[in-house]
């Protein structure tokens, strides 16, 4: 079967919110830079990294801990609800102790704009580390980041208009993973990066479910991205 590129997905992605949202003017233009926050996990969780852009949990058993680190953008330039990458993800699955594990972790993501006008604005989104236990199955043993919507998005205004960036899946994928609609999963004792896609959006656009057309889209569409990804199981 023929597979999609990159660029075809994204130009199918694109045109789906275009034509339900219009054609805006503005060109938001800047940069972004994240860092990780907030780990959640059990008494014995282990961590490193906290309040950087490159997170560690769990103690590792031969291996090192399982990683997660987060590489900014340093040229965005987008218009309102037209999808964009505003960063990337490494994200390692090291084979870690029951109980030494992080069970979440926030990403807290600041965009430094430049145009239409100056300003500095930071949003968070809730990540779920979903530990698995390690079977014969190397699918049902990937470990995986699963991004949670967020009941009250941070905003900014423009002309008017209450903005903000929301995360609507993950794309590109390098390595030894695989994604879902808001999932990526990494195989045991392997890595793999995913580009973060997002969107500038004003408010009343904000949908803490995709409508279902645009989850069909972003669920075929983001895991065709996969098969560019090399997909090594463990023997």
């Amino acid at each position: 079967m023929k597979r999609l590129s990159f660029a075809m997905i994204m130009f199918g992605l694109i045109a789906v919110f275009a034509s339900a949202t219009g054609v805006n003017a503005a060109t938001f233009e800047g940069s972004s830079s994240g860092i990780f926050t907030n780990p959640i996990g059990p008494g014995g969780m282990v961590t490193t990294g906290v309040g950087t852009n490159d997170f560690t949990w769990g103690t590792g058993i031969s291996a090192p801990s399982s990683r997660l680190t987060f590489t900014g953008v340093p040229v965005i330039a987008t218009e309102p609800d037209t999808l964009f990458t505003f960063g990337n993800l490494y994200y390692y699955n090291g084979t870690i102790y029951a109980g030494t594990q992080a069970d979440s972790v926030d990403l807290y993501v600041t965009v430094t704009l430049t145009s239409p006008f100056a300003t500095i604005e930071n949003f968070t989104f809730p990540f779920q580390l979903i530990n698995t236990a390690n079977t014969g199955d190397p699918n049902a043993s990937a470990d995986y980041v699963n991004f949670v919507a967020i009941a009250n998005p941070a905003y900014f205004t423009y002309n008017g208009v209450d903005y903000s960036l929301q995360l609507l899946g993950f794309g590109n994928i390098v390595g030894g993973g695989f994604v879902g609609v808001n999932q990526f999963h990494v195989y045991e004792n392997d890595y793999a990066t995913a580009d973060l896609i997002g969107r500038f959006t004003a408010k009343e656009n904000i949908n803490p479910i995709p409508e279902p057309g645009t989850m069909m889209l972003l669920g075929s569409g983001l895991v065709g991205l996969a098969g560019y990804g090399r997909r090594r199981f463990k023997v």
